[in-house]
């Protein structure tokens, strides 16, 4: 496995030890489709919690 792998896999568990989600996938999804392996993860952390509680307008969380 990956640095990138390893770098995936700390931010779906920060996202659910933080109790943001408790959607693995929906942390991966997130993680894929926002860019988030080229930012910190403290910062897509932050990123991914504004996400969840602000959704866009036509998207859940």
């Amino acid at each position: 496995m990956g640095k990138q792998f390893d770098k995936r896999m700390h931010f779906i568990t920060l996202a659910l030890n933080q109790k943001l989600t408790t959607s693995p996938m929906v942390a991966h999804t997130w993680y894929t489709l926002n860019g988030a392996k080229s930012i910190p993860n403290e910062q897509a952390i932050q990123r991914f919690k504004n996400w969840i509680e602000n959704p866009p307008k036509g998207e859940a969380a």
